[in-house]
């Protein structure tokens, strides 16, 4: 049996898919580091965090921003369940930069409020490196 020489790339958020697509590669960013897959990868699930979903096919790349989330890798499908994806076009530096400064600007007494507030720093963060 001839191996597969495309992946095929599904990201879903509870909204609608936002992309069904081949390609030769994809790079996911996992909670962790970034995971780089192929067709015919092991079964795999990951843990995201907020950066960079790249997907390859030959000259065609393909780049957006995902929150976080959830990763599957299974018969040469890579599903990704995220809360949000945008463009990396999308990404407005000036914007992230004032919600990141009103961030830095806020606290919580709580240590769920702390949690939450230097998680959403993550991603602006995460986002700020890859806005244009």
């Amino acid at each position: 049996m001839a191996q597969s020489t495309t992946i095929k790339c599904v990201v879903v958020t509870p909204e609608k898919i936002m992309l069904e697509k081949e390609g030769t590669m994809v790079v996911v960013p996992a909670f962790d580091g970034e995971i780089g897959i192929l067709p015919g990868h092991a079964a795999t699930l990951a843990r995201l965090g907020p950066g960079e979903l790249r997907l390859s096919s030959g000259s065609e790349k393909t780049s957006l921003f995902i929150d976080g989330g959830f990763c599957q890798v299974s018969d040469n499908v890579v599903s990704i369940l995220t809360s949000r994806v945008r463009e990396l076009k999308q990404l407005d530096r000036t914007a992230l930069e004032t919600e990141l400064t009103e961030l830095q600007a806020s606290s919580s007494s709580s240590a769920e409020g702390q949690k939450e507030r230097a998680e959403k720093m993550d991603r602006v963060r995460a986002a700020l490196r890859l806005a244009k």
